[in-house]
C-alpha cells in the first residue's frame, strides 16, 4: 500500500491520535477518497506507551481497510533531529505497522542515510519551522533524497512561502524529477 503513496502527491487525511473510534475515522477518510492517513505520535513524553498502542490500533483498521498509515513521529525532547533519536522513532513507527513515517531531517546526509538504511518503510521529511531561503528548501530536500528519503511532507515550508506554487514545481522536480 505504501509505495501506492510514497513519493506522489496525495490527499491526506490527519487524524488525532487521541481519538477513540480508529474505524469510523478510516470510513470517513474512504469516503472522503483520501489517498492516506497522518497520526502524530509524540514520543520521549510520559504517555509514549499510550501513543504508541494507539498507532498500533491505527495501523491494524488501515491494513484492514487498505489505507496507508503515515505515521509524523515527534519526539519530544532538544535532541529531536540526532539520527539516533530519528532511527529509533522512525524504526517504532514502522514495527507499531505504519505505511510510511514522516519525520525530521538530521541536518546531514551521512546521518539522514543511516535512518533511512535502518527503518523497513519509506521515510518522508517534515518541513518543521520556515527556512526562510527557496535555495536552503531545495538543499535540505536534495540531502534528504540522496540520503534516501522518499519524498517530503510540508506545510508552512509551502503555504508561507511567496510562491508556493512555484516552490510545489520545483519540489517536484526534485522529488519526481519531471515538471
Amino acid at each position: 500500500a505504501s509505495s501506492e503513496v510514497a513519493g506522489k502527491v496525495s490527499t491526506i487525511m490527519s487524524v488525532s491520535s487521541e481519538l477513540v473510534d480508529y474505524e469510523e475515522v478510516v470510513k470517513e477518510a474512504i469516503r472522503l477518497g483520501a489517498d492516506a492517513i497522518k497520526v502524530m505520535v509524540f514520543t520521549h513524553v510520559p504517555e509514549e506507551a499510550e501513543n504508541i498502542n494507539s498507532l498500533c490500533e491505527l495501523a491494524m483498521i488501515c491494513e484492514e481497510w487498505g489505507l496507508p498509515l503515515m505515521a509524523e513521529m515527534y519526539p519530544k525532547i532538544e535532541k529531536r533531529c540526532s539520527a539516533e533519536v530519528i532511527a529509533k522513532v522512525a524504526r517504532i513507527a514502522a514495527e507499531a505497522g505504519a505505511d510510511f513515517v514522516k519525520t525530521f531531517y538530521t541536518g546531514d546526509k551521512r546521518s539522514f542515510a543511516k535512518v533511512v538504511e535502518s527503518c523497513p518503510i519509506p521515510v518522508v521529511i517534515l518541513g518543521g519551522p520556515k527556512i526562510e531561503s527557496d535555495e536552503e528548501l531545495f538543499s535540505m530536500v536534495r540531502d534528504a533524497l540522496d540520503a534516501g528519503a522518499r519524498g517530503v511532507a510540508f506545510g508552512r515550508n509551502i503555504w508561507q512561502r511567496e510562491n508556493p506554487e512555484a516552490v510545489v514545481r520545483s519540489l517536484a522536480k526534485l522529488i519526481h524529477g519531471e515538471d
